[in-house]
């Protein structure tokens, strides 16, 4: 099994609603083949006398795990737990400055997505990874630190002791009470919202690379923490690694959130159970993959 890139490339950030689309397109491949291994399960056999082969009683291959990775157009999303409760005042102070809005099935608060980070969503079925959701979640989070570790930027799950002990080394050792990858008690570098449907998940971080985000949170309470703050790989005094040079921190304003998006590939690949590798598809490929 390969786990599936498809990237759009951050210099020509992208309409949020239309990678929404393409999502939805990638997770119905997911569900519809759940739908048909359920039928083959309840369908009866074929008569004694048949000769037809029962293999034709069995649904396709599953569709291999797809990572969708971009920089949209700034936008606010909300999810789940403040959907409804923004009001109108609320949501043109949020689309003041040029950014739209957008109500989201996932979990979490309101966030943004647009230049400076990178936003990846994975499609997949969890079943086939042997993922509890609340695992699945970990497993995301566990991928933004160890690819945030490729770059210098030392991360975490939040727990207690980044909250209390200013001088605390971060640590992945205590229970995550908040979502999201932190590089200290009220530094967040990444933010984590999840969509179950039948077992198949879909969007997914939003991974903050650059200084370019920092005005765009100014303008909400991330994560309902009104101390938090949103920081950057960059800001971290990140450094990125790749296979021909060793680069400072500039690196990452330059070139930085498509590099980030091929790490992520790497270690999500590395780390999900049954993958193999990585394969990168050509955003053209979509039409014919959907075939």
């Amino acid at each position: 099994m390969l786990l599936q890139h498809i990237h759009y490339p951050s210099t020509t950030p992208i309409l949020y609603t239309h990678t929404l689309h393409i999502q939805e397109l990638l997770a119905r491949q997911h569900l519809n083949h759940k739908a048909l291994l359920a039928q083959s399960r309840i369908s009866s056999s074929p008569p004694p006398s048949s000769s037809s082969s029962s293999s034709s009683f069995l649904p396709t291959a599953p569709p291999q795990p797809k990572l969708l990775t971009f920089t949209s157009q700034p936008v606010y999303t909300t999810g789940l737990r403040d959907s409804k409760s923004l009001t109108s005042s609320q949501v043109a102070h949020l689309t003041a400055t040029g950014a739209t809005h957008h109500a989201s099935p996932r979990g979490g608060l309101t966030t943004y997505h647009g230049p400076g980070q990178l936003t990846a969503f994975l499609i997949t079925t969890l079943s086939a990874h042997a993922l509890s959701p609340r695992c699945f979640v970990h497993f995301l989070e566990d991928s933004v630190i160890r690819t945030s570790e490729i770059y210098g930027v030392k991360a975490a799950r939040w727990s207690p002791a980044l909250l209390y002990a200013k001088d605390q080394p971060v640590t992945n050792d205590e229970e995550s009470s908040r979502p999201g990858v932190w590089t200290g008690r009220n530094s967040k570098l990444c933010s984590v919202g999840i969509h179950f449907r039948r077992g198949v998940s879909s969007f997914g971080v939003g991974f903050n690379v650059s200084d370019e985000v920092a005005p765009w949170f100014e303008r909400i309470v991330a994560c309902g923490i009104p101390e938090a703050r949103a920081v950057s790989l960059l800001a971290e005094q990140a450094k990125q690694v790749r296979a021909d040079c060793v680069g400072d921190a500039a690196m990452i304003r330059v070139d930085g959130v498509d590099g980030v998006a091929k790490s992520l590939a790497g270690v999500v690949a590395d780390g999900l159970e049954g993958v193999v590798g990585v394969e990168d598809v050509d955003v053209r490929e979509l039409g014919e993959m959907e075939g």
